[in-house]
């Protein structure tokens, strides 16, 4: 009985934090039209929930670290505990960014 509890009460702060259990792992590079490619997959370290539709924040900064500019990008996936989903985007308005950052901002669950 008391495990039932404390599982309920992870999932509980997994649906609330989705933030606290998601994260971005991602690198760069530009192609040869000069555009920056952005690859990465979403990690999900989640022990019981499955997040959907994860929101991130991708933003791009110039050389003396100024914010250059932010843009939303969405995993329209289902991403299950303990797993990953890969992502692939290309940005043709960045060319002048020197280094960017990747966020998740927010998720839905599957309420499974």
């Amino acid at each position: 009985k008391q495990y039932s509890k404390d599982k309920a009460s992870v999932r509980k702060t997994e649906i609330k934090y989705p933030e606290n259990f998601l994260s971005v792992d991602w690198h760069i590079r530009k192609n040869i039209l000069g555009q920056l490619v952005l690859e990465g997959r979403v990690n999900n370290k989640a022990a019981t929930v499955t997040y959907k539709d994860i929101e991130m924040k991708v933003s791009f900064y110039g050389v003396t670290r100024s914010l250059l500019n932010e843009e939303t990008e969405m995993l329209y996936d289902s991403v299950p505990p303990g797993t990953y989903k890969s992502f692939k985007r290309k940005y043709s308005n960045a060319r002048m960014s020197d280094s960017l950052t990747v966020n998740v901002i927010k998720a839905d669950h599957t309420g499974e």
